[in-house]
C-alpha cells in the first residue's frame, strides 16, 4: 500500500485498529479479522508486552497490513521499525 493509498482508506474508512492483546495467537486471530474487515491498518502500543515481537509476527503473516505505532523513546521506535512496522 503506497502513501497516497493509505491516505485515500484511512479517509475513506476513518478507521484505525488500536490492537492490545497478550498472545501471538491473538494477534495474529486479530489481524485476519480485521483484514476481512477491511480494516488493514493497525496500531500496536508499544507498552503491550512484547510488541515489537508483535509486530514482526504480523508483518509476516498478515502483508496485506499496514503495522503503526505510537511511541516518544527513540529506542523503542528503532525497534518497531526493525520489525517492520511502517513510518509512511
Amino acid at each position: 500500500m503506497t502513501a497516497k493509498e493509505l491516505r485515500a482508506h484511512i479517509e475513506e474508512t476513518s478507521i484505525i485498529a488500536a490492537l492490545r492483546v497478550y498472545s501471538m495467537g491473538e494477534a495474529s486471530f486479530a489481524a485476519a479479522a480485521l483484514v476481512a474487515g477491511r480494516i488493514p491498518i493497525i496500531e500496536i502500543p508499544l507498552t503491550m508486552p512484547r510488541a515489537t515481537e508483535v509486530i514482526a509476527e504480523l508483518m509476516k503473516k498478515h502483508s496485506e497490513i499496514v503495522v503503526g505505532w505510537a511511541v516518544q523513546r527513540m529506542p523503542l521506535s528503532r525497534q518497531s521499525l526493525a520489525a517492520g512496522a511502517d513510518r509512511r
